[in-house]
């Protein structure tokens, strides 16, 4: 009874070890989170694509309302400058050449916003998925639906847009494809590309395969190697105590246990090898995410970056 008792006892420590410790799981492909920095003055400088309105216009109701969007959208009120081309569009009348110009403001007013899924609709009710190099802001327009396709994960579409700015326009070809590779961590494309900016990635990343053999050596080492010492003594320690545990009970005889603690060391080693790769792979991510969103903003390589035109 009192052998029973300990091995209850025992099977509830390690569980509940198990439960608070476990190894989560992380990508084996860096998945970086870039972020772009613009500042307001920047956009506040870029001209307009489209014709002032003419003195007619501008008293028109539809141009009123044009004119106040406007006015917000200067001020980067993007919420209210919606509301207002949003009704400039419906008071003004159905043919009316302006209202292609109109779609494109709320269009970009969204971009500045990241409603990504709202540009994806509007697109697909408005005239600017068939207007063509005639329209004013068309390459602009261009590099909104690159960028939009690919936060919305649309690598084909984006694929396709950028084919369409290949034709147009080969210098924000060039940058996008570059930005594309960056933003994706493609390393071998970016070696390819002639890119020299990761040095200090290189130097700084660790080996995701090596973390995975230096915890199949020894359990936590991988951990370690990665720079995290706490995870790499509490695998360490269950490695050990599910051993123990497990020779334990085959020395008394009680086989069942002995088998189901085996099972548990074999799961949990294993997974100390599999965590620590993974976890090599989210150090590299964070140590990329460190070099490269500095080295995108400064040289301007952000899609946002290629806009030539604002409000």
């Amino acid at each position: 009874m009192k052998g029973l008792i300990g091995s209850g006892t025992l099977i509830f420590i390690v569980s509940s070890l198990c439960l608070f410790t476990s190894c989560n799981y992380v990508p084996k492909k860096m998945t970086p989170e870039l972020s772009y920095a613009v500042h307001d003055t920047h956009l506040k400088n870029l001209p307009s694509p489209f014709v002032p309105l003419s003195e007619e216009e501008k008293l028109t109701p539809w141009g009123i309302e044009y004119q106040i969007g406007k006015g917000f959208a200067k001020k980067l009120d993007l919420y209210r400058a919606i509301t207002a081309f949003e009704r400039s569009a419906i008071l003004a009348p159905e043919d009316h050449p302006r209202k292609l110009e109109t779609d494109y403001q709320i269009l970009f007013s969204y971009y500045l916003g990241k409603r990504y899924k709202e540009i994806d609709q509007l697109v697909t009710t408005s005239p600017l998925a068939t207007c063509n190099s005639s329209f004013p802001a068309f390459v602009d327009l261009l590099v909104i639906l690159f960028d939009t396709q690919m936060h919305l994960d649309q690598e084909e579409k984006a694929c396709q847009i950028l084919e369409l700015i290949e034709k147009h326009d080969q210098s924000t070809y060039q940058t996008l494809l570059l930005s594309s590779h960056l933003r994706e961590a493609n390393l071998e494309k970016l070696k390819e590309f002639g890119f020299l900016g990761l040095e200090h990635y290189d130097e700084m990343a660790k080996s995701p395969k090596l973390a995975g053999i230096l915890s199949a050596i020894l359990p936590g080492t991988g951990y370690l190697y990665v720079g995290q010492l706490q995870t790499a003594i509490t695998g360490f320690l269950l490695n050990a105590l599910f051993i123990l545990a497990t020779i334990t009970f085959f020395k008394r005889r009680f086989i069942a246990l002995g088998i189901l603690f085996l099972s548990f060391e074999i799961g949990w080693y294993g997974g100390g090898i599999y965590g620590a790769s993974g976890q090599a792979v989210y150090y590299n991510q964070r140590v990329y995410e460190e070099v490269v969103t500095p080295i995108m903003n400064q040289n301007g390589y952000f899609p946002i970056h290629q806009l030539r035109h604002a409000f």
